[in-house]
């Protein structure tokens, strides 16, 4: 399988790019995310399927039930199989997701890479605007950092807001899929 370019990141389909396809996620010259949004749920769904069937590892996980940093931890913990010892905290998370970055537990090891779908992701940044960014900051480091060592690590956030917006995270900005990338896409 070719290796994911910055015009093309997951546009393959059958090995070749396709440029008109809507399950993707190129990036153009806005660059290579660990982090994407998603609108509309048709489009979060062909991006996971095609993931799939890519042999990516992905899981959801619901986060409209976070009500907080606390709850956010506790369910990355469990979704990520986090080891008992894990601290609840964010130095605890960056230390568990660079363990996650390397295979050492949180991902099948024969798969082409970790994706987790964070489902409803504007209600958590709503109530906890602070550890939603600082959440995709973090994963975004390690996502680079695992890179470096020829793993793939991505987060897609699925929002009901077509407004979600955050600041660069890991000096890269979390930006909508392609096919929604246009705000007349998302209804605005």
């Amino acid at each position: 399988m070719p290796v994911p370019t910055r015009s093309s990141f997951l546009a393959w389909r059958h090995g070749t790019p396709k440029r008109n396809s809507r399950t993707r996620m190129t990036t153009g010259s806005r660059g290579t995310p660990s982090s994407l949004c998603s609108w509309t749920p048709q489009v979060l769904r062909e991006t996971a399927e095609w993931l799939l069937e890519h042999g990516y590892d992905v899981r959801t996980v619901e986060t409209s039930t976070w009500t907080g940093e606390l709850e956010m931890h506790k369910g990355l913990a469990s979704l990520l199989e986090f080891p008992d010892y894990f601290g609840h905290n964010r130095p605890a998370l960056a230390d568990c997701l660079s363990d996650v970055a390397v295979g050492d537990y949180g991902v099948n090891e024969l798969a082409t890479g970790l994706v987790r779908v964070l489902q409803n992701y504007d209600t958590f940044a709503a109530r906890d605007p602070d550890a939603a960014f600082a959440l995709l900051d973090i994963y975004a480091v390690q996502a680079r950092g695992a890179a470096l060592i020829g793993r793939r690590m991505l987060c897609l956030l699925q929002s009901n807001d077509p407004r979600l917006a955050f600041p660069p995270v890991g000096a890269v900005p979390v930006m909508w899929n392609d096919a929604e990338w246009l705000d007349s896409r998302r209804g605005l």
